[in-house]
């Protein structure tokens, strides 16, 4: 009846998988703003308001997607000072960023080329 009371290290296991979840969450969100910002760079003449701010439209989103990206990146490196060999998964957080900015980029330049 009574469940056991977890222990640290199911809490510490549960909390690791919140912080990858939300890690991804957020780095997923970043990706879509990065493919909206290179979509409104391209089609800007499309967008409510394109007149007055045709330049400045899709470098502005694309411009917070980095922000957040390097916040979130930051967020990240932070969260894994805790652990042991900590620099090597910031790392591979930071590959893992540009590997997926990267993607977004040769996914949003096809689907450019495929319009024409």
């Amino acid at each position: 009846m009574n469940d056991p009371a977890p222990t640290s290290r199911d809490a510490r296991f549960q909390a690791i998988c919140r912080d990858i979840l939300e890690h991804f969450r957020n780095l997923l969100f970043i990706a879509m703003l990065l493919a909206l910002g290179l979509v409104a760079r391209r089609r800007s003449a499309d967008l409510v308001g394109a007149p007055l701010l045709e330049e400045v439209i899709g470098w502005g989103v694309i411009a917070v997607a980095v922000v957040l990206a390097l916040v979130n990146l930051w967020l990240g490196a932070s969260k894994l000072k805790q652990w042991r060999h900590w620099r090597l998964w910031s790392s591979v957080l930071l590959v893992t960023y540009v590997l997926i900015a990267l993607r977004v980029m040769e996914v949003m330049a096809l689907v450019q080329l495929g319009r024409k």
